[in-house]
């Protein structure tokens, strides 16, 4: 989405300079402003470099941190580092997300490297399914053959797995993700739960569980939630709005003195401080319902 700017703290690292002009896809690129050191196929990189910078200055410090590191990646434009180009056999796509797995690497490297692997849930998961369609007729020339088709025949690929459809539809591809978690220690390898949840309800545990035990028997548990069918569900979110803004007060006076950081345009901020229960959370994003 335009600008094409990198943001920092609220503000542009560097004004836009120059008109970007529409590319289509795999490329695919909205015309509009874009800054000179925005490099389409640098972004993931750039992303990457300052979250291991990030978690090496807060690990240094002793205390708890939050980092928010939404990727650009696999989101259009599919376009690969060229280091990642010809990695898959996949073409575009495929050798975009090998790059965000080798990014992922990475940041695991910098907890590791760090010493603090063993003190740090990792959440790893996406907004939505894949945009890359899946193709059931058997000679349909697809993203292998010709990079500018968006999608796959089955043979080849499925981008979301045994699901129906694409991203924005409403059947299954289009909004039923995976959850990865990683905790050495408290998380065991190789556990499973096919149970539905949603990423908002990661802040709602965070904010009523009063330490990291209750917060897991929560998520995995659901001792204290009715295990929901449904996909959609407005009160919830209209519900957990008001709680944010009849709390934010009293959670920022509670856990300001804890270090937070983002990075991306859309913000969430958690502060997890000495337990869950202390949290500040701040949610900021399309109408800034905290902070004005």
């Amino acid at each position: 989405m335009v600008p094409y700017v990198f943001i920092r703290n609220d503000r542009f690292d560097s004004v836009p300079s120059f008109q970007q002009q529409a590319v289509t896809f795999p490329h695919f690129i909205r015309s509009g402003p874009r800054a000179e050191d925005f490099v389409v196929a640098d972004v993931l990189d750039r992303l990457t470099r300052e979250a291991v910078s990030f978690v090496g200055e807060a690990a240094s410090r002793q205390a708890p941190f939050f980092l928010y590191l939404p990727f650009t990646a696999p989101h259009k434009p599919t376009q690969p580092h060229e280091r990642f180009r010809g990695k898959t056999g996949l073409n575009e796509y495929g050798d975009f997300v090998a790059q965000v797995d080798a990014a992922v690497g990475e940041v695991l490297g910098a907890l590791d490297r760090a010493g603090v692997a063993d003190k740090t849930l990792v959440i790893y998961t996406s907004d939505n399914g894949s945009y890359m369609n899946r193709f059931d007729a058997p000679r349909r020339k697809d993203h292998v053959e010709d990079p500018s088709v968006q999608g796959y025949r089955a043979e080849h690929h499925r981008p979301n797995g045994p699901f129906r459809g694409t991203k924005a539809d409403i059947w299954e591809a289009g909004h039923h993700v995976p959850l990865l978690m990683r905790w050495p220690g408290r998380i065991l390898a190789g556990q499973s739960n096919m149970e539905g949840k949603a990423k908002l309800e990661l802040l709602d545990y965070q904010v009523k569980a009063p330490n990291t035990r209750e917060f897991f028997a929560h998520l995995w548990k659901n001792d204290a939630y009715v295990v929901r069918n449904d996909v959609f569900w407005d009160a919830k979110v209209a519900e957990m709005v008001k709680t944010w803004r009849d709390n934010a007060e009293e959670w920022k006076k509670n856990g300001s003195d804890y270090p937070y950081h983002y990075l991306g345009s859309a913000k969430i901020f958690c502060n997890i401080g000495r337990a869950f229960g202390e949290a500040m959370v701040e949610l900021q994003g399309v109408g800034r319902l905290l902070s004005e």
